[in-house]
């Protein structure tokens, strides 16, 4: 027992047990009668050094434990950390690389990505927007065309009105490009930060709009004030109600989905001012702007055509800031009908996904 000298019948069976049926080295070398050291050198060492070359495939099974696994991490890191491939792979105890296991999560689609930025949800909010989800599912594009006579929000629009500020605003909307590794912290290759401030020249505007009918019904500017419940009264008793009646001639009840906000919308003067011209309120669950139609589609869209049209002009090519916000009236004015009906009657598709997410978060696209 002192040889080192291994038969061919003693290594088979030795890596068989090894490998295989998962016996120590103390209990092969038992069962052949051999030194430990034998059995350490001629067996677990060149098991281990034959690992270390090529990398150890993944089977399907294996990776959807990994994918399974790396969720739940996820989840209870809860922010408060990052969830690496190396933590993965010991919380699985993968004998793979992490290359490895990079590899079977790319050819799932499972990337690295920057965290998304979402209104935090409270348990509440979870079960009103649930409760949302519930009562509305199962309504149909047309019944949201038909019911919700107008959806309307306010939003702070910059105003580009020269070259250098237009450029700006097209390098914020960019969203990526291709590059090779070290290429990302070129110019061309970056993007201005939105949280540093951006002096365009002039004073930015408000604005409270409206969408319903095919149109946008009302492109109102809050000018030089505060909004607030008077501005909020202001608007449902002008421009709010003389576009419903202009829309639905003969009408003296209306109902406008809006969300909770609680300077203008829910204050008292504007909770007096619906009550009186006859208009309900459809309320939003709160921090819910992906079922608000202006939030998900106008914006966006109004912002988009905005960027086009500029995209032709001259560096040198300046307007006054009256001419940019009637450009900016005029471009939302001029949506196509089908967008704005097919975006209101994406809530349907919305509170479907409301429900699946069970009041949570959820895929918009």
């Amino acid at each position: 027992m002192g040889f080192n000298k291994m038969s061919s019948e003693e290594l088979r069976l030795a890596k068989l047990w090894y490998d295989e049926d998962g016996k120590t080295p103390l209990e092969i070398s038992q069962l052949l009668r051999r030194d430990k050291s034998t059995i350490t050198r001629h067996v677990v060492k060149r098991a281990r050094q034959k690992r270390l070359g090529r990398p150890r495939a993944l089977t399907e099974s294996e990776v959807d434990a990994l994918e399974s696994l790396l969720v739940k991490m996820i989840k209870k890191a809860n922010r408060e950390y990052e969830v690496t491939l190396e933590m993965l792979r010991q919380e699985a105890k993968c004998r793979a690389s992490v290359k490895t296991i990079q590899r079977a999560l790319h050819k799932r689609n499972i990337y690295w990505h920057a965290m998304r930025e979402k209104p935090a949800l409270t348990q509440v909010d979870v079960e009103d927007r649930l409760r949302f989800a519930g009562k509305f599912a199962s309504k149909s594009a047309a019944w949201w065309r038909a019911r919700v006579h107008m959806h309307i929000d306010c939003k702070h629009f910059p105003l580009y009105v020269n070259g250098r500020s237009r450029a700006h605003a097209r390098q914020t909307s960019c969203r990526g490009a291709y590059r090779k590794p070290g290429q990302g912290l070129d110019t061309p290759y970056t993007k201005p930060s939105k949280k540093l401030k951006f002096n365009t020249g002039v004073r930015n505007t408000m604005v409270l709009a409206g969408v319903g009918n095919g149109k946008v019904m009302v492109w109102e500017y809050i000018d030089g004030r505060n909004w607030n419940g008077a501005v909020a009264e202001e608007m449902y008793r002008g421009p709010i109600l003389r576009a419903l009646q202009r829309e639905y001639p003969g009408r003296r009840r209306w109902t406008i989905l809006e969300d909770n906000d609680p300077a203008g919308f829910k204050s008292s003067k504007g909770l007096r001012a619906k009550a009186d011209v006859g208009v309900k309120s459809f309320d939003l669950p709160k921090r819910s702007p992906a079922l608000n139609v202006c939030d998900f589609a106008l914006w966006t869209e109004v912002n988009r055509r905005m960027r086009r049209q500029e995209k032709r002009w001259p560096y040198h090519k300046k307007e006054s800031r009256e001419q940019h916000m009637a450009r900016l009236r005029r471009t939302a004015r001029n949506l196509p009908e089908k967008f704005i009906n097919d975006s209101i009657g994406d809530l349907r598709r919305r509170c479907g996904r409301l429900l699946v997410a069970r009041g949570g978060h959820f895929e918009e696209g």
